[in-house]
């Protein structure tokens, strides 16, 4: 189930976030856009390509293998360039 995959992805994603930076994920808004770029040093266009994604993932009953891997890569690239 490529949907449940994603979710699961996106509570490791805010679960580092919150270790990592102290920065609680509930609300996934612009401060929470601003905050997340300042303390990670990612842009906030990468960051909220992840949350619209992520969005446009719950919103949908299935996805696709392609989008999976497409939500799998933005995430494994904020992990890879984050400081």
């Amino acid at each position: 189930d490529h949907q449940r995959l994603a979710r699961q992805q996106m509570r490791q994603f805010r679960s580092f976030v919150n270790a990592q930076y102290g920065l609680p994920a509930r609300d996934l808004d612009e401060e929470f856009v601003e905050k997340l770029a300042g303390k990670s040093e990612i842009s906030e266009k990468a960051i909220r390509a992840i949350i619209n994604q992520f969005r446009e993932i719950e919103q949908t009953g299935q996805i696709s293998t392609d989008t999976l891997i497409a939500f799998h890569q933005k995430i494994d690239s904020f992990y890879k360039h984050c400081k």
